[in-house]
């Protein structure tokens, strides 16, 4: 697993921490340099852009001075019934499998339907994501449409699925379709002695919020 990744303290997520935002490389308003510019002034200092089914908004990125940049994208995909976003960290952006597997255009990355339809399956994609050299994270479990979210995040596991999203703000339309709480799935992380990652789900510099 990548040492970037451990030893984060909950409150660091959404303080100095934010591992999970978007830019107009898929459905966000803000561009990627305007992004960790946003945070810079904010006092942010690990970050990762999580662009729906793209890599491409770390070609050509000036990363500011004192921030560590975590290479990540966010996949949508299934696993039989259930719909759900899995989160790749540390990858290689130039890896084919992974290329293969992001969208073709940015209308794949920004049109709800287009991406609900897709047919990437999880396990392919977290697969991917360890070939990759990346870390593959479940985000916002408590939006997957699951019966019982424990077993999928075991089934996941047994994909390779090194972890999940907790430390998360649901906010926007995901505060209206949790199917579980946020303490029912940091007790599920703890008990299955998994990874645990936070990000803010951010569209825009103004979505940006810091925790204290």
């Amino acid at each position: 697993m990548n040492e970037n990744l451990l030893n984060i303290k909950d409150e660091d997520f959404m303080n100095t921490v934010d591992l999970h935002f978007h830019t107009t490389h898929s459905d966000g308003k803000n561009t990627p340099d305007e992004m960790l510019n946003a945070y810079k002034g904010k006092g942010f200092k690990k970050l990762s852009i999580t662009d729906h089914n793209r890599m491409s908004a770390y070609k050509d990125l000036n990363v500011p001075e004192g921030i560590e940049l975590i290479k990540g994208i966010e996949f949508d995909c299934w696993d039989g019934y259930v719909f759900m976003h899995i989160l790749g960290y540390n990858i290689d952006t130039e890896n084919e499998k992974l290329k293969k597997l992001c969208a073709k255009n940015k209308l794949a990355a920004t049109n709800d339907i287009i991406r609900f339809i897709n047919h990437r399956s999880a396990k392919k994609v977290i697969k991917a994501i360890k070939e990759a050299g990346g870390t593959a994270i479940l985000a916002h479990p408590a939006c997957c449409w699951s019966l019982n979210i424990k077993k999928t995040i075991q089934k996941l596991i047994s994909y390779g699925l090194d972890g999940i999203e907790t430390n998360y703000y649901y906010r926007r339309h995901r505060a209206y379709t949790k199917f579980y709480s946020a303490e029912e799935i940091k007790k599920i992380g703890d008990e299955l002695g998994i990874l645990q990652t936070g990000g803010s789900d951010s569209h825009s510099v103004e979505a940006i919020i810091k925790k204290n």
